[in-house]
């Protein structure tokens, strides 16, 4: 199992990322999409009664800074601050946790897979648990695109700098031309990763 992890402010092209990553190997390799986000956009849409589909997608991603009436705030405020003031009271690490509870009843409803592509890593506390659980398994790609960046966001680029084993596993894609060079990269880059398995 090989689980790539994607790291990136908005908008930077990490979905995008992770969809051409599934594209590209679905036809060889069994693949689990897993949002880091997953619990707190499943508490949103239970809350709100309203739909959410196995990538953790819903009606609410169309607009995520607009004014949401009934709670005077944006989407991506509420999951914000549902994440940092309610989620992370049961422990920084509480997605790693609830992250590795989904990976094992995937294995055991549905068998073990290939690849788990994660579209949105962004806390250290994310990568360091994943490292220490799974190991040379983790492989980190931060999307780098001009004129973005974290300020409306509570997350980060992570990683290590230093040199190491761990750093052989990290990569920094920039997406600064057409998306067809972007893609391009990504399929570089994973068939070098899949190369590995």
């Amino acid at each position: 199992m090989k689980i790539l992890l994607f790291n990136g402010p908005p908008s930077s092209g990490k979905d995008e990322a992770a969809q051409t990553v599934y594209d590209y190997a679905l036809v060889n390799h069994p693949i689990l999409w897993l949002r880091m986000s997953h619990p707190i956009k499943l508490a949103f849409n239970g809350m709100m009664e309203t739909s959410i589909d196995n990538r953790g997608n819903s009606q609410w991603d169309k607009d995520k800074e607009g004014q949401i009436a009934y709670l005077k705030t944006s989407y991506r405020q509420w999951q914000i601050d549902f994440s940092e003031k309610f989620m992370k009271s049961y422990g920084e690490d509480v997605f790693v946790r609830l992250y590795e509870r989904r990976i094992e009843e995937h294995k055991l409803t549905e068998g073990p897979p290939a690849l788990v592509l994660t579209p949105d890593c962004g806390f250290e506390v994310e990568y360091n648990g994943l490292l220490h659980r799974y190991g040379s398994a983790v492989y980190l790609i931060r999307i780098h695109r001009p004129g973005f960046d974290f300020s409306r966001d509570s997350r980060s680029y992570i990683g290590p700098e230093q040199r190491g084993e761990a750093n052989a596993r990290v990569f920094d894609i920039h997406n600064d031309g057409p998306l067809d060079a972007f893609r391009g990269k990504i399929i570089a880059l994973t068939k070098d990763i899949l190369g590995r398995i």
